[in-house]
């Protein structure tokens, strides 16, 4: 009966640590997805004179980069704050689940033809050099964010 227990709570845990992963996964495609299928980087001509500060105490210079990586940043923050009181295995592994997914949807944006939404199918994406140099600098502020967790490994899941 105990042992019987037991394993439904096992099967229980996992489940929910799943769920939570696929919660969390969702949230950065809705943050991410959008915002970059949003941004006409066809159309960016020039390095954009908004700036925003960079996520970490560290660095205090001021960079180009768009309002999502700041969006996305934040959100990280508060959910992995939250986190803290978990056990240290699925503290770190949703610190690895995140910026995994946060690099797969990067990869799936560049490498794809078309818009990552599904929206812009059969229309090719077209980058100009600044658009990239933002887009550089979005990933940037994002790896900031992830050298400044207490996770030390998560950041070579970015473009290392």
């Amino acid at each position: 009966m105990i042992s019987q227990i037991s394993n439904s709570l096992t099967q229980l845990s996992s489940m929910a640590r799943d769920f939570a992963f696929e919660l969390l996964s969702h949230k950065i495609d809705t943050l991410l997805i959008s915002s970059l299928d949003f941004i006409p980087w066809s159309t960016i001509s020039s390095i954009p004179s908004h700036t925003l500060p960079v996520p970490s105490q560290n660095h205090s210079h001021q960079q180009p980069f768009h309002q999502y990586a700041m969006d996305l940043t934040e959100y990280l923050r508060a959910i992995l704050h939250f986190t803290e009181h978990l056990p240290r295995t699925v503290h770190e592994s949703i610190h690895f689940v995140c910026f995994a997914h946060i690099h797969t949807v990067f990869m799936d944006f560049l490498t794809s033809s078309s818009s990552t939404s599904g929206g812009g199918r059969g229309k090719s994406k077209k980058f100009t050099i600044p658009s990239l140099f933002v887009l550089k600098e979005d990933v940037k502020y994002i790896q900031l964010f992830a050298d400044s967790l207490s996770v030390t490994q998560v950041h070579f899941l970015l473009f290392y």
